[in-house]
């Protein structure tokens, strides 16, 4: 299933009101039916309270300390090698640097493995989790409360983090600094807020909450419908059993990869009905796609093939944006353009250019529209010939991919495992078993028969290619597709890995005497190997009560609570928040900046954008394949990152085409590497370096001759755009239109710097104008201004 599936059936689970109903006992009734009738009681009622627990059950073992992949000698002598191969010197200092960097990076990946299984056998070992709360239908509601226990002799931690989810009025309410009281105020300590999420509302409302409380209750019993008459078993109570009324306990014995297959196999056949009956997704978009083909098309803006950090400028919808003189009609009410006033001593550069650029978007649009509706027409017979022609393109592609698919089948997982540890095996092999498959072929043979997480995800895809979505836009009942399954069983089997290494799961229901589940305990075997003391057992048990009145939802908090904006204003949290923003850790930044630093001083001496991009693909390849580096030589290194340049030439640089020479070199490239036809590794990160290079190098050096040629901040900026925008476009040429273009933005800025309302620069701007206003080239010509003190 897909994100949004299993996001809209947590809403599910605070939005489907029902009346209360119970379940009559009856002897005679099958285990099957018992167990389905039992977990699908929970959706048949008005609400309940429940509360469980998670306990794991880690054995603690010895590991072995990992030794470092990158510290030794040969592979930095390859390296060196190289980099003298790219016709690049370093200095002493600049290659101490990259040795540090790479050892860095390499030790913290070979050690996360070894480091995060010794973690997690002490840690969750001592760790218990517990949770209680209550769902009421009615009022769509959900609490959760999360307990956190971590114990051992020395050390007891506890942590409570309290939620309320709030559907009906689009809220969600917690004491967010629960784990963080000492980041807020003393007053606000304990004191519950919220976070408004109406935006989404509509998307919610979208739903249709019947259909898919439905498909919920299939999913429920889908495992029970499909289990095997010795997967389902009578057991006695237990004392802890009787105590909480229950009169009957079952317990399905299944394995993890066989009820995952399942569920992935019924959302497959039922794939047509979620997106259009419950989510309805497919009719909302038919809707949209009606819409926009009315749109003139005008408002469309040519989008230009540049450099990955090209952004092209907002859509424009003319028959949205009014003009400031314009006759409106009586429902469309006149849209104002503001003049902020900043306060630029406390922005920077970047804010001030941001503030700039929205102020530049509003005015900009707003003149253009008045273009002619001639134009517009002009414009939507333009836009539908680029939409057949990116229709055949999307076609040609499709048809391409399934080719190279086809031929790439030759290579399989097996043999890739096959290959392990064997000597004289091509570059081309080792990235194909590497990329495709996370198979090293020079680790050691130990390794041959693990199965990893990628291995299992193609497993479970190939399951979509089994089961295909149902003709007719119905729910297909889980008791329609046991006959499905049983038919597609021995497929399935084949697919998935062999019974004796599949993950035990064994699930127990406590049912009452009116058939309703009054507890479930889930035993999971997380991680084995081997050996059966290295599993990692996961113990979940869930007790349900007070149905049809739940009392654990204390909606007093949720009447005192504040915006949560509200209390971060006065806390310390307000500051760190800058610095949470994922960022790279030192170790990758130190790398980052060092590797920039040699991309820019290879362009700058080469001038070539192939040159920098072999030097830096080589650097990649010995951070990333180490192993790989003191195998294959720098020749073949270098052809690899040769081929890769080559396929996308044309999308890299466009002022020119491969020469004779470089098609010829290109097509022995493929013949001598065949494996590469379908995988690109690290091409992208290279050429995002490369590119940068190209654009630091040319920039620095256009800027300083702008800054000695010109002496007024509007000619400077007239010219820097110019020169900026041809830079990031070079497929453009110079033209009267563009220089008219950058003499607007020029006057724009200087108005800009003294908050001079500047309505009349953009009047008369014609489509042909807009067309040659980036956004990107702007910022960056506006951040220079300011950085080069051109006010």
């Amino acid at each position: 299933m897909k994100l949004r599936y299993l996001v809209s059936c947590l809403f599910a689970l605070s939005m489907s009101g029902c009346s209360q109903h119970y379940l009559k006992p009856n002897e005679n009734v099958s285990l099957e039916q018992r167990s389905v009738e039992a977990v699908q009681s929970l959706y048949t009622t008005s609400g309940f309270d429940y509360s469980g627990q998670v306990k794991f059950i880690a054995p603690v073992t010895a590991h072995q300390k990992a030794s470092p992949v990158v510290n030794d000698a040969v592979l930095m002598q390859k390296l060196k090698d190289y980099i003298v191969l790219q016709g690049m010197t370093l200095q002493s200092e600049e290659i101490k640097a990259f040795e540090l960097a790479l050892q860095q990076i390499s030790q913290s990946g070979t050690e996360k493995g070894e480091q995060a299984s010794m973690i997690a056998s002490h840690f969750l070992q001592d760790l218990t989790i517990s949770y209680d709360g209550g769902i009421d239908y009615r009022k769509k509601l959900l609490a959760l409360n999360l307990t956190a226990r971590y114990d051992t002799q020395g050390l007891l931690v506890q942590a409570r983090y309290p939620m309320i989810l709030d559907v009906q009025n689009a809220k969600f309410y917690s004491d967010f600094f629960a784990l963080m009281p000492y980041f807020v105020s003393a007053e606000n300590r304990n004191q519950f807020s919220y976070v408004d999420f109406s935006q989404y509302k509509d998307k919610i409302d979208q739903v249709n909450l019947a259909e898919l409380v439905g498909y919920i209750k299939e999913v429920n019993a889908l495992p029970y419908v499909l289990a095997k008459p010795n997967q389902l078993q009578r057991l006695n109570l237990s004392d802890a059993d009787k105590k909480l009324g229950g009169v009957e306990k079952i317990r399905l014995t299944s394995t993890f990869e066989e009820i995952a297959a399942q569920l992935l196999a019924y959302s497959r056949v039922n794939q047509d009905y979620l997106t259009q009956t419950v989510f309805q997704v497919e009719s909302d978009a038919a809707a949209n796609k009606t819409e926009a083909a009315s749109e003139t098309a005008s408002t469309l803006k040519t989008e230009h093939a540049a450099d990955a950090a090209t952004q092209t400028v907002p859509i424009v919808d003319a028959k949205k944006v009014i003009q400031p003189n314009a006759t409106l009609a009586a429902s469309e009410p006149k849209v104002q353009v503001e003049q902020h006033k900043p306060n630029f001593a406390k922005m920077s550069a970047e804010e001030q250019a941001d503030w700039a650029t929205a102020q530049l978007d509003e005015l900009s649009t707003a003149a253009l529209a008045i273009s002619d509706q001639s134009d517009a027409q002009e414009s939507s017979a333009e836009a539908v010939e680029d939409q057949d022609r990116e229709t055949i393109i999307n076609q040609d592609a499709h048809e391409a991919e399934n080719q190279s698919s086809l031929a790439s089948d030759e290579l399989s997982r097996s043999k890739c495992k096959a290959g392990i540890g064997k000597a004289n095996l091509g570059l081309d092999t080792y990235l194909y078993c590497a990329v495709n498959y996370d198979i090293d072929l020079f680790q050691s043979k130990s390794r041959k028969d693990d199965l990893g997480i990628e291995e299992k995800v193609e497993q479970f895809s190939r399951l979509t290619q089994t089961f295909s979505p149902q003709v007719k836009n119905q729910r297909m009942s889980a008791a329609q597709f046991k006959t499905v399954w049983q038919e597609k069983q021995p497929e399935v089997d084949k697919i998935l890995v062999p019974a004796a290494k599949r993950h035990t799961l064994l699930v127990d229901l406590v049912l009452d005497g009116k058939g309703r589940l009054l507890k479930t305990a889930y035993d999971a075997t997380l991680l084995d190997s081997s050996a059966s003391n290295d599993a990692i057992h996961l113990m979940i048990n869930t007790e349900f009560k007070n149905f049809g009145s739940p009392k654990a939802i204390n909606q007093e908090v949720m009447q005192t609570a504040k915006p949560l904006k509200d209390l971060a204003k006065n806390s310390i949290l307000r500051d760190y928040l800058p610095h949470l923003d994922g960022s790279k850790d030192e170790q990758d930044d130190k790398f980052d900046r060092q590797l920039q630093k040699l991309a820019d001083e290879s362009y700058a001496r080469h001038h070539s954008y192939l040159k920098t991009y072999q030097t830096i693909y080589g650097v990649l390849f010995a951070r990333d394949y180490p192993q790989a580096v003191k195998h294959y030589s720098a020749q073949d290194i270098q052809d690899v990152a040769t081929l890769m340049f080559y396929r996308h030439f044309e999308r890299v640089d466009t002022t020119r085409k491969l020469t004779r020479q470089e098609q010829t070199r290109l097509k022995q490239l493929e013949k001598q590497y065949p494996h590469l036809d379908e995988i690109e590794p690290l091409y992208e990160a290279a050429m995002e370096y490369a590119q940068k290079a190209k654009v630091n190098v040319e920039q620095n050096g256009m800027w300083q001759k702008i800054q000695q040629q010109y002496r007024t901040p509007e000619q400077r900026f007239e010219h820097a755009y110019e020169a900026y925008y041809l830079l990031e476009n070079p497929n453009e040429r110079s033209n009267p239109v563009l220089k008219h273009m950058a003499g607007r933005l020029a006057k724009f800025y200087i108005a800009s710097r003294q908050n001079i309302q500047s309505e009349e620069i953009f009047k008369g701007l014609s489509q042909e104008e807009y067309d040659y206003l980036e956004t990107s080239s702007f910022k960056m010509v506006y951040v220079k201004m300011l950085q080069g003190n051109s006010n």
